[in-house]
């Protein structure tokens, strides 16, 4: 589950978009990756440039597999104990196909991390990320693969303490408690 949840909090990619991702999807030169099929038409193709941890991550998972001709980055396989020591081992990897789930494998994950939230939080906290690092709302909504600014208003709830200054800053004044009540008119 670590390179699941290393590419979910470092690209915002759906549990989808991972699960169906494939080698050709990513640049290991220019460091970009395309998503795949996706939820929205606007996720569909779009471009996330990759940072350090997911090239590293995403090197490092291929090294582990130097023989294998796949093209599936998570392939689909069969998990079993095996021999006298019972150690969990997996079988049946199918390269051609993408795993199919791995609902199990999180609740797992979560469970050994004593946390407890739905692994789409994951890409509630790169939207967060990417807002609180001022980048701007469509930057977000490309990387992002979201055609709505209703997911902004969602994800993004750091941006609320950013409003309220700014709806502040418009209002020119300081608000004084007995000013409303001084009879002044707002005509």
């Amino acid at each position: 589950m670590y390179p699941v949840i290393l590419l979910a909090i470092n690209t915002g990619m759906r549990a989808n978009e991972i699960r169906l991702l494939t080698w050709e999807q990513v640049d290991f030169l220019a460091k970009p990756l395309v998503v795949g099929k996706s939820k929205t038409a606007a996720g569909t193709g779009r471009i996330i440039p990759l940072n350090f941890r997911a090239i590293a991550m995403l090197t490092h998972w291929r090294g582990l597999f130097p023989n294998v001709k796949q093209n599936i980055f998570f392939p689909s396989e069969k998990y079993g104990l095996t021999g006298n020591g019972r150690d969990l081992c997996s079988y049946a990897t199918d390269p051609s196909k993408p795993m199919q789930r791995w609902k199990v494998g999180w609740e797992s994950a979560r469970r050994a991390a004593k946390v407890s939230c739905r692994f789409h939080r994951l890409r509630h906290t790169f939207i967060s990320s990417l807002a609180d690092s001022q980048a701007s709302d469509s930057t977000v909504m490309a990387l992002a693969g979201d055609e709505s600014g209703a997911m902004m208003e969602r994800c993004s709830h750091i941006r609320m303490e950013e409003k309220r200054r700014t709806v502040d800053d418009l209002s020119g004044i300081e608000f004084e408690p007995r000013w409303a009540q001084k009879g002044h008119s707002f005509s």
